[in-house]
């Protein structure tokens, strides 16, 4: 646990307690890192931090901003341990994110997660 951690205790319901414990066991990781995962993800989703935030699944984001020249700026981004973690940034020139630029991010955030 990290300096940074504050602690509470958090009932579940059976069967989510259940599902959480086969999940963390499968992750190799404990109950409260997915807890701690899914809330993040929910304050972020609450946050709506603008209407130019998209999901691509599986835990990967696209969050834009205008740049010079009317050009738009992108970057993919992930969550892992509480932290908000950025796996590639380019320029966009189509409407859809190019699959290079997917798979470069996706790897990027298998190296995260795997360590």
């Amino acid at each position: 646990m990290s300096n940074l951690s504050k602690r509470s205790t958090v009932y579940f319901e059976p069967n989510i307690h259940t599902a959480l414990t086969a999940k963390a066991a499968f992750c190799h990781c404990s109950i409260s890192y997915l807890a701690d995962e899914a809330v993040t993800m929910q304050l972020i989703e609450d946050q709506r931090w603008d209407a130019r935030m998209q999901t691509h699944g599986d835990g990967l984001y696209e969050v834009r901003t205008n740049l010079q020249d009317r050009r738009i700026g992108r970057v993919l981004f992930c969550t892992h341990s509480g932290h908000m973690v950025l796996l590639h940034g380019f320029v966009k020139k189509s409407q859809k994110t190019p699959k290079s630029d997917l798979d470069l991010a996706k790897k990027r955030k298998r190296e995260v997660v795997n360590g």
